[in-house]
């Protein structure tokens, strides 16, 4: 049986797209490592799967497996890949989408171009305290999943990937993981950040870990509600309004999301 696939990207961060509404499909953790392997399969950060709507009100579901084959709860530049991609191939004609995923609800807006913006939801910020850290500014905070957020001078420095591996193995995190992201702040409406994903490794973006670093900057006093983060391949608009008189506000962000190709592959 030959399996449909297209291949988008979100500023870099590349995705193999499977729609399962129209087609069956079961994968095993092997089957997924293959396919997102760059050398012998299409090659991706994440795999997504986008299912029929499990509620009555959501337009569709959708899954997200990392390269290693674990599942991710949410991924922001993937669900606004779907989108665009649910609506360009008519699988709906509406421009406002309500999503499903592990991590709850998405609503989502096809804009004009290849531009989708998205309600993230409300920030989790996790407790955090280790003295090796003491002299840095690091933050954790989930949007369905957990980020840790360091602002560093320059995130191109030689040490960052092995600081990486440093936070990965605290206890807090070794068990299940945590998505690690380096922000440089510009101003207090520009960051630059560099984020390596649990289970696939550095991406060119991230779309959740750009709303994280937002919220930890403005958490710190040292960014302004509106913020352009900036990646190897452009930048994420993202708005956070804080928290005030004990309400905490939704985070948006809005982006490009690009269509590279579709093809076929036989399991």
């Amino acid at each position: 049986m030959l399996i449909y696939f297209s291949k988008m990207h979100a500023l870099g961060n590349d995705f193999v797209v499977i729609d399962l509404i129209t087609q069956h499909l079961i994968l095993n953790k092997n089957d997924i490592q293959r396919l997102t392997n760059r050398h012998t399969g299409i090659g991706c950060d994440q795999l997504l799967l986008i299912d029929p709507p499990i509620r009555r009100e959501a337009d569709f579901s959708y899954r997200i497996f990392n390269q290693d084959g674990s599942e991710a709860e949410q991924c922001g530049n993937g669900v606004r890949c779907l989108a665009r991609f649910f609506y360009d191939v008519g699988l709906g004609n509406k421009t406002h989408l309500l999503a499903d995923c592990l991590a709850g609800s998405t609503a989502l807006e096809i804009k004009s171009g290849n531009s989708v913006s998205v309600n993230m939801g409300f920030p989790i910020f996790i407790p955090f305290s280790d003295p090796t850290f003491t002299h840095m500014a690091l933050t954790v905070v989930s949007l369905g999943n957990p980020h840790a957020i360091i602002t560093v001078p320059d995130i191109d420095a030689p040490e960052i990937p092995a600081l990486t591996e440093q936070i990965r193995t605290l206890s807090p995190f070794a068990l299940q993981g945590i998505n690690v992201g380096f922000m440089h702040i510009v101003n207090r409406s520009s960051i630059r950040l560099r984020v390596f994903e649990r289970g696939s490794g550095e991406t060119f973006s991230c779309g959740s870990g750009a709303c994280a670093a937002v919220i930890a900057g403005h958490q710190l006093g040292l960014l302004d509600s509106k913020v352009t983060v900036g990646f190897r391949m452009g930048a994420l608009e993202i708005q956070w309004n804080g928290i005030q008189n004990g309400i905490t506000a939704p985070i948006f962000m809005r982006g490009p999301t690009i269509h590279v190709f579709t093809g076929q592959f036989r399991l």
